[in-house]
């Protein structure tokens, strides 16, 4: 599931970088309006704080280190899933409003598609499934669970190592007899 998670997050942001942005700054630029630019911002802050956040934890193992991983997105997610949907939203009012339906180039239609996409899933599965997900690894990790579910895996893998050594000695020793 996380896998797919980041295939499809990296999708979006493709999609913002390559389409999103360059058409909300020309937007306004032929419009003079500067209020356009402050979601580009918001977007690339929510998504350098998570990423900055995120990638200590490959370098070092570290509670805290680990615990800031898990928690920055519940407050990241919201705001930078917000701003892509509004984004979203907004583009896609502009290139639908542009001329006729037959019109549209097959940039336009990707374009389209890109923006529906990123509305669709940032504002009904991102609420509904991944941000739940996203609390509920926060909460783990603050309550400890995390921790403590880790040394139980690490002892009853240990009891398990320790009766199949066991269990080749008793054979060992049966063979020798």
């Amino acid at each position: 599931v996380t896998c797919k998670l980041g295939i499809i997050l990296h999708c979006i942001r493709t999609g913002m970088i390559l389409s999103g942005f360059p058409r909300l700054l020309a937007l306004s630029v032929t419009k003079d309006n500067e209020s356009d630019t402050f979601w580009v911002e918001a977007i690339l802050w929510t998504w350098a704080i998570t990423e900055v956040s995120r990638y200590p934890m490959y370098l070092m193992q570290s509670k805290i280190v680990r615990l800031v991983r898990m928690v920055v997105p519940v407050f990241t997610f919201p705001l930078g899933a917000g701003s892509e949907a509004y984004v979203s939203y907004l583009l896609l009012k502009t290139s639908l409003g542009l001329g006729s339906e037959g019109d549209a180039s097959a940039a336009e239609w990707m374009a389209r598609l890109i923006f529906g996409l990123t509305l669709f899933i940032n504002a009904l599965l991102g609420p509904t499934m991944a941000y739940p997900a996203i609390v509920k690894k926060a909460m783990k990790e603050l309550s400890g669970k995390e921790e403590k579910n880790q040394k139980s895996k690490d002892a009853s893998k240990e009891r398990a190592e320790t009766s199949s050594s066991a269990a080749k000695k008793r054979k060992k020793a049966r063979k020798d007899d």
